[in-house]
């Protein structure tokens, strides 16, 4: 099954919420983007480490009209769980580097009624300015 989906570029999906512009047509949560599928799951296992993967997601947000990304949807739609520690986005305009620390297991979706949102960590400096 996990191979029949990933085929299909669905096995991992992931979402970016802004933080910044809000959706008046979501109770002015913020505004979503659009699905991406991570990269390459079946095809090569990159290793980090013993037991650790990295994986590619190319995100379709433009800053100028979603503002920043502020959370992420990740939707797991394979068999078993896996284990998520971060994700990373390189040259984010006006930010550079943002991270999503998880920590955490990310159970197949079929078992939830809801998404599994991972937010970002803010930085000591972005802290002390909110």
């Amino acid at each position: 099954m996990d191979s029949i989906t990933e085929f299909l570029g669905r096995g991992v999906t992931c979402q970016l919420i802004s933080s910044t512009v809000p959706d008046p047509n979501n109770g002015n949560r913020g505004k979503v983007g659009t699905e991406a599928s991570l990269e390459q799951w079946i095809t090569s296992l990159p290793l980090i480490t013993v037991g650790e993967s990295k994986f590619n997601v190319k995100f379709d947000w433009e800053v100028e009209k979603l503002g920043v990304p502020g959370a992420i949807i990740v939707k797991n739609n394979h068999a078993s769980e896996f284990f998520l520690k971060t994700i990373t986005l390189d040259d984010v305009p006006g930010r550079g580097t943002v991270v999503f620390v998880a920590n955490s297991w990310v159970y197949p979706q079929r078992n939830y009624r809801y998404n599994r949102v991972i937010e970002r960590c803010r930085g000591e400096r972005e802290l002390q300015e909110s």
